[in-house]
């Protein structure tokens, strides 16, 4: 990342916590200054189940239909992505990610019907998740998607199963994407 882009991030992530008030600045400090690790990638599904944990309660106070079921199951697969995380189990990282990749996005599209006034601080909240599944997309581009030399297991047994070949070609689009997304284009 250079100097632009860690500004950039960094002052994506200072107005996503100062409008959302629930997230940390130690999430934005690890968001904005990644390593590629596994501390990195603990620490950034961290800072997904924070920004959602900072959303749920306001998008629940709204009353946006269906979204505490998703906000509830990108909880629980964020966790479960953790998980594999700390493990090293690689084979579930992809779908996993897949997953809670997913739900994520349909919980910033559900947003969409909520006044524009009211949904700044939810979309703030969100921001800080979206350059995290970001910054983990590219680390799995780069290190399970994308091994140099020869092609790597998880580009083989996508060749051999469509969901595979679907969730690395959505990590391939979101590591290619600016780390903010299309959460902040307007």
């Amino acid at each position: 990342m250079d100097r632009r882009e860690f500004i950039k991030v960094g002052g994506v992530g200072v107005g996503a916590i100062a409008l959302s008030g629930g997230v940390g600045a130690g999430a934005l400090l690890t968001t904005a200054c990644p390593s590629f690790d596994t501390g990195g990638l603990l620490s950034w599904t961290d800072d997904i189940v924070s920004s959602l944990k900072a959303a749920q309660p306001l998008l629940t106070s709204l009353g946006v239909p269906n979204i505490e079921t998703l906000v509830v199951d990108a909880l629980v697969i964020a966790k479960d992505l953790r998980d594999a995380f700390a493990a090293g189990i690689a084979d579930n990282y992809v779908k996993l990610y897949d997953q809670l990749d997913t739900l994520f996005v349909k919980v910033a599209n559900d947003i969409g019907i909520i006044p524009i006034a009211l949904r700044v601080p939810i979309e703030a909240a969100l921001a800080l998740g979206n350059i995290a599944l970001n910054l983990i997309a590219n680390h799995l581009k780069k290190t399970v998607v994308s091994t140099p030399g020869a092609t790597s297991q998880v580009r083989q047994r996508a060749r051999q199963n469509s969901q595979i070949a679907q969730a690395v070609a959505k990590i391939e689009a979101r590591a290619d994407e600016k780390p903010w997304g299309k959460m902040l284009r307007k």
